[in-house]
């Protein structure tokens, strides 16, 4: 199954902690702190990599409403990604 996951969250939340689980089963970490920018140009990120051939990505960013969750909504939808909320 390709999957998205997004982990949602404040600020010391524990999103990283969270996402550690993810990438020991496979999946591809994409973390805007990590590689510098904003949400757009993390997307953008996100989009190379579903057409690198990753199927499993998770991001731990703050999607804090639906409008920044938007960009990758459409994303999967493009690609035929279901995308998981956490």
């Amino acid at each position: 199954m390709k999957e998205i996951v997004l982990i949602m969250g404040y600020i010391a939340a524990g999103k990283s902690t969270t996402v550690k689980s993810y990438v020991a089963m496979g999946y591809k970490r994409l973390n805007r702190d990590e590689m510098g920018g904003n949400l757009d140009q993390l997307n953008k990120k996100l989009e190379e990599a579903i057409k690198s051939g990753e199927e499993k990505l998770v991001l731990d960013n703050t999607y804090g409403t639906k409008e920044n969750r938007k960009a990758v909504r459409d994303i999967d939808k493009k690609y035929g990604y279901q995308v998981r909320c956490i």
